[in-house]
C-alpha cells in the first residue's frame, strides 16, 4: 500500500475563511478531493501564511497542485460559450498622444457595444503600461511595468465584456520585446490601428473567482 505525505504552503494569503477552515479539517472530504484514502488531516491558517499537510494512502494527487486546485475552487473547469453572431465590425484610428485603452472603451461606450473581440491592431507608443504575472499558484502576483519610450506597437488581442476591455499587447524597442495586460495611460505616439468585431449576442462579463478573486469570462 502506497503512502505519503503532501504538504502545501502558501503566502500572503490572509485570514482564512471560516468554510474553507471547516473543509481542509474534514479527512473524508480531502480524500474525495484529491482521490485517498485513510487522509489524516493538519492544517493552520493565519495572516501570512496558510499551510495544509495531508498523510494518506494510495493518493493519486501526488503534486501540489493538485492540492492548490482544490484548496483554491476545487478541480479547475473550463467553460466556453457557443452561438450568436458576429455583428459589426468597427476600425479606429488613435493618434498621437490617444490614451488607447481608455479611448477604445469610449468607442465602445458610445457605440453601445457590451462584448467584442480584438481581431487585429498595431502601432506605436510612447509610454506602454503593463502587468505580468510572477507567480504559477494562489494568491497571485502581478509586477506592473510602466515604459516610457518609443515603442512599436507589434500585436493588440483581446475581449470586450459588459463593455470594459481586456488587452494584451506585445511591444518591442531597438532592443528587446514587452508582453502583458495592457493597463490604463498607455499613449499612442504616432498612430495605432485596432479592428473591433461586435458578439451581441454574447452577454460577456467578468466575475471574480470566489475563493482565488481571478476575475473570470462569463455569460449573463
Amino acid at each position: 500500500m502506497t503512502q505519503g505525505t503532501l504538504c502545501v504552503r502558501f503566502g500572503g494569503w490572509g485570514a482564512a475563511s471560516s468554510a474553507f477552515a471547516e473543509e481542509i479539517h474534514s479527512p473524508a472530504r480531502v480524500g474525495r478531493a484529491i482521490g485517498a484514502s485513510r487522509c489524516h488531516v493538519t492544517a493552520s491558517c493565519d495572516t501570512l501564511t496558510t499551510s495544509v499537510t495531508v498523510r494518506h494512502e494510495r493518493c493519486r494527487a501526488t503534486r501540489r497542485a493538485d492540492i492548490e486546485t482544490w484548496i483554491w475552487g476545487g478541480q479547475a473547469t473550463m467553460e466556453y460559450f457557443a452561438g450568436g453572431h458576429l455583428g459589426r465590425t468597427i476600425l479606429i484610428r488613435f493618434d498621437k498622444g490617444d490614451l488607447l485603452l481608455e479611448r477604445l472603451e469610449e468607442i465602445a461606450a458610445k457605440e453601445g457595444i457590451k462584448s467584442a473581440v480584438v481581431v487585429s491592431g498595431m502601432g506605436t507608443f510612447e509610454r506602454c503600461a503593463l502587468h505580468m504575472i510572477t507567480t504559477t499558484g494562489y494568491p497571485g502576483h502581478d509586477q506592473f511595468v510602466t515604459i516610457e519610450r518609443p515603442l512599436e506597437l507589434l500585436s493588440v488581442n483581446g475581449l470586450i465584456a459588459d463593455g470594459k476591455a481586456h488587452l494584451h499587447v506585445a511591444v518591442s524597442d531597438t532592443e528587446r520585446a514587452y508582453g502583458g495586460h495592457l493597463e490604463p495611460g498607455s499613449r499612442v505616439c504616432y498612430l495605432a490601428e485596432i479592428c473591433l468585431v461586435e458578439l451581441p449576442d454574447a452577454r460577456l462579463v467578468r466575475i471574480p473567482h470566489p475563493n482565488t478573486g481571478t476575475m473570470q469570462l462569463k455569460q449573463k
